[in-house]
């Protein structure tokens, strides 16, 4: 396991010391280099661009919840612009990512104080030049968004020095026995404890890591395994035999180098190979623990613990058996082939590197793309996952994927409406073709959206789906079609919208495509000729038109029939503007209010105390009814979805739970909602307090 990203943070924490008094030139690049990453970096709900900015806030626009290769892209950006020398991060393993809708650190405008940002920059420029920041720190108490987030900010600039402290390694602390107050801020002196204490028992105890950046990524992989093992025993009683055949055959994911390096000299030679021949012949070694503490004195400290890749060479020699099955993989997200084992593990010496050996017949050599990113490890037991399997064998055979049936009425992850609603809903898309689920936040319109979806395909089917979300900088170029900048000049670039209904129209099965936060983009610009070809009786070849863009030669576009528009809209907030009469016109608005019913209450009473659901329940239900009453507020309240995520709490702590939502979301919330009445605000507050 390598941290490559350490070198890269470390150094862009030291670059960024320079703007700490003068953080405007830095903002300006930041607005004017970075659009399609920052649409979460704004002062005020209207969008308006920061007019100030602290450090830990611009780490944190590419450590949030966004894929690899975006995190790699906004890297590269950053280098060229403050000349960083190190190289742009491969990995991103150990890194604590916030998220992506709490990823700053300093709250809007008006709910700053001042010196907010400043006291960040205070305990950010002490902890760069490694001065003594227990009086920056613990400035920082009561600072609105400040909490736990601020150890993991710290931890990004220096992890050598800082532990981190989200959910994964707070659980995992408290598996060791070091314990702390997990619902307030941190005092320093209280960090400094925890930190000591894990040092003590890295320094004392056969651990497998020495370091923060491995103990982060242990505790990660704690979760992951906890995660898979739920998903193992969650896997359908209908999979049992395959579950039992995979007992006898096992399914494994295996990169043959890196971007698979050594994939020709697997084909050509029949065989499996994977690397670390420098510690020898891996069948030698008696134990796991052997493996790894040759690889500790062979490789030296390469900021790893060498569990991956123990884990590996370990399965590699003495899990894989003759009949085994391995797919051989190249990035995220290709296939490129198949084979069954035909030999024990062997040490090939003629090999110049890659020696640790297997015989494979691989009966299918192509590139097949798969839905979603692979695991990233070098080998990957798949087998318990058995839908995953048969979904890549599919592939690779070119028989169609099986996805599991869907009925809202079995799903056990429905969203709270009631079925009769829901099938109301599905029938007006039908007719209409065009829907816009509008309510507050909270009500699951998205995930609403997708079960929609899911119903009328009778089956989970993720190929015929596709989801984007409008924002202020969206335009007809990204949409539908528009010229963009190549090496050999400038080209008509198809949309994601184009590409979506070329794929639909070869196809008999409804298409859905799903538009997140509809009203938040210019739509008659973002749409253009779609407002007249989205409308149900103008779908069809007999309706095409010419697009903008194109050339005398290309064939027009139309929007097939069978491809189905939900859009989600957002009501509370004042600074979208309203959908106008014409685009109005082609969609049916169905109005979601917050469901705090027996099925959301049954949903919680599966985790905690039932009393206290009841409580809190009924705390919701009063404050909404108030925000109904008011007329100015109407299609503000509070949605369900604020309390569906009990991770990190356990039960006994549903107080802490509740003081957290309340603090960091409700009252946030309600600021917004009530940001002219302080008086109706106090009383909300007030309402929802235990």
């Amino acid at each position: 396991m390598t941290f490559t990203w350490i070198p890269f943070y470390k150094e862009l924490a030291q670059k960024l010391l320079p703007y700490r008094d003068n953080r405007k030139p830095l903002i300006d690049w930041i607005y004017d280099n970075l659009q399609g990453y920052i649409g979460h970096l704004k002062d005020d709900s209207d969008g308006r661009r920061v007019a100030d900015i602290d450090p830990f806030t611009v780490f944190a626009i590419f450590n949030r919840g966004i894929t690899d290769d975006k995190i790699m892209a906004i890297c590269k950006k950053i280098k060229d612009y403050l000349n960083i020398t190190a190289a742009v991060p491969e990995d991103f393993n150990a890194i604590p990512f916030m998220n992506p809708q709490k990823s700053n650190f300093m709250g809007f405008v008006k709910h700053r104080k001042d010196g907010d940002i400043d006291r960040l920059w205070n305990v950010f420029t002490a902890a760069v030049t490694n001065q003594d920041i227990a009086v920056p720190y613990d400035a920082l108490k009561n600072q609105f968004l400040i909490k736990f987030n601020i150890t993991i900010g710290l931890f990004w600039v220096r992890p050598d020095k800082y532990l981190p402290l989200d959910s994964n390694c707070k659980e995992y602390l408290n598996a060791l026995g070091i314990s702390f107050n997990t619902n307030h801020f941190l005092p320093y002196n209280e960090y400094v404890r925890v930190m000591t204490e894990l040092d003590k028992k890295m320094q004392k105890e056969n651990l497998g890591f020495s370091s923060y950046a491995e103990f982060s990524y242990e505790a990660y992989m704690r979760r992951v395994k906890s995660d898979m093992k739920t998903s193992k025993d969650l896997v359908d009683m209908d999979n049992e035999q395959d579950s039992e055949k995979s007992s006898t055959i096992r399914y494994w994911l295996l990169s043959p180098g890196e971007n698979a390096s050594k994939w020709e000299r697997c084909q050509k030679d029949g065989i499996a190979c994977i690397a670390w021949e420098e510690i020898g012949a891996i069948d030698k070694y008696a134990t796991s623990e052997d493996i790894r503490t040759a690889m500790k004195n062979q490789y030296g400290n390469r900021s790893t613990n060498f569990m991956n890749d123990t884990l590996a060479t370990w399965e590699f020699c003495h899990e894989i058996k003759v009949g085994d099955v391995i797919f051989a993989k190249k990035g995220r997200n290709h296939i490129i082939g198949r084979g069954v084992v035909e030999s024990d593990y062997y040490f090939d010496p003629s090999y110049p590197d890659f020696n640790n050996v297997r015989k494979v017949k691989w009966d299918k050599v192509g590139d097949w793309k798969t839905a979603g990113n692979q695991i990233t490890k070098t080998l990957t037991n798949i087998s318990v996952f058995p839908d995953y399997v048969k979904k890549i064998n599919a592939l690779i055979d070119g028989l169609p994927v099986i996805n599991p049936v869907y009925s809202f009425e079995e799903d056990p992850e429905k969203p709270f409406i009631n079925p009769k609603a829901f099938h109301h809903i599905e029938s007006i898309l039908k007719r209409k073709k065009n829907i816009i689920l509008q309510g507050p936040p909270g009500v699951g319109k998205t995930f609403l959206a997708k079960k929609i979806a899911y119903s009328i395909l009778g089956e989970e089917n993720d190929s015929c789906i596709e989801m984007v979300q409008f924002h202020q900088s969206y335009g007809y170029e990204d949409f539908i079609q528009g010229i963009r900048p190549s090496k050999e000049g400038f080209v008509v670039r198809n949309g994601i919208f184009y590409d979506f209904c070329q794929r639909a129209k070869n196809d008999n099965r409804p298409y859905f495509f799903i538009i997140d936060e509809i009203n938040r983009g210019n739509l008659s610009k973002i749409l253009g000729e779609l407002m007249m070809l989205i409308e149900y009786d103008k779908r069809g070849p007999k309706h095409m038109v010419r697009l903008t863009y194109s050339n005398a030669s290309d064939e027009p576009f139309y929007v097939p029939e069978n491809v189905y528009l939900i859009g989600c809209m957002n009501t509370a907030d004042r600074s979208l503007a309203i959908v106008d009469y014409a685009l109005r016109r082609r969609f049916s608005f169905i109005n979601l209010t917050p469901e705090f019913g027996d099925t959301f209450k049954n949903f919680l009473k599966s985790q905690m105390d039932k009393t206290f659901v009841d409580t809190i329940t009924a705390k919701i239900v009063a404050v909404n009814q108030v925000i109904q009453d008011t007329e100015m507020l109407r299609g503000m309240e509070i949605g369900h979805s604020y309390f569906c995520n009990f991770e990190g709490f356990k039960k006994g702590e549903e107080a802490a739970w509740w003081e957290d939502i309340c603090e960091y979301e409700l009252f946030p919330y309600l600021d917004e909602v009530c940001y002219d009445d302080s008086d109706r605000l106090d009383a909300l507050k007030k309402m929802l307090k235990l």
